[in-house]
């Protein structure tokens, strides 16, 4: 399905610029998106439907320690066109551990069809976690997307959206831009490009998914840089299981 959260909190290397929209908190969101890309899709699950999604990444930067986290997340489709579910994510900064537990949610007014696109309203409500601090709250996000058909069997996708970090006061406008296209099989491959208006040097990112032995489960990957001169770089691996 998607993950809401190409579309969330930032995850930050020491001293280095942000490494990362796209290890999008909850993901993230980016439990927030399409796994394994970091754009999202305006697909949502019929009510009863539910996904448990889980991936983990790691981010490196030019002469910098990397940055790992963990992120897993569980949903269901209920009422109103609308998926609702939680999420968590543990990252590992130099020196420092932070966790992040949201409630994400999206809502479609329009299926994606061969002769019309879809949209939807992804969002969620976070709270931070660091060490020595009780859990609080830490802002919201909110992303408007567009899916459609392209010619020969391609699949586009279209995000705009902002975030909002409650201690900072810092509004973010978000973008991003992704296509899809099923290969061999099960074997479904994308590409995308996202940035933000703080971040301007946007993020080239290549993933792929595929089904495996078991109904329902899928293993994905992905691995992006940024285009600028610190050529900043995330790579993540998951699983999803659709029940």
């Amino acid at each position: 399905m998607f993950a809401s959260i190409r579309n969330a909190a930032k995850f930050y290397l020491a001293g280095a610029r942000p490494l990362l929209l796209a290890l999008a908190l909850l993901p993230a969101a980016n439990c927030e998106a399409a796994r394994p890309l970091t754009t999202d899709d305006a697909g949502v699950q019929a009510p009863g439907e539910c996904e448990s999604d889980s991936y983990a990444g790691r981010a490196l930067a030019r002469h910098l320690p990397g940055s790992a986290a963990a992120t897993t997340q569980f949903g269901c489709g209920v009422f109103g066109h609308t998926y609702l579910g939680v999420a968590y994510a543990r990252r590992l900064n130099p020196g420092d551990v932070e966790q992040t537990l949201a409630l994400i949610g999206k809502t479609s007014w329009a299926e994606v069809s061969e002769d019309a696109a879809g949209y939807a309203l992804s969002w969620g409500t976070v709270g931070r976690k660091v060490r020595g601090t009780a859990l609080r709250y830490d802002g919201w996000y909110a992303t408007l997307v567009r899916t459609a058909g392209l010619p020969a069997g391609w699949t586009g996708h279209a995000n705009v959206g902002a975030t909002y970090q409650h201690d900072s006061h810092r509004l973010t406008a978000r973008w991003a831009l992704a296509v899809e296209h099923t290969l061999a099989g099960s074997l479904r491959a994308g590409l995308e490009t996202f940035a933000d208006n703080h971040d301007r040097a946007p993020w080239l990112q290549a993933g792929a998914r595929c089904d495996v032995l078991a109904r329902g489960l899928s293993i994905n990957a992905s691995f992006g840089t940024q285009l600028d001169a610190s050529r900043n770089m995330l790579a993540t691996a998951g699983a999803t299981f659709d029940f």
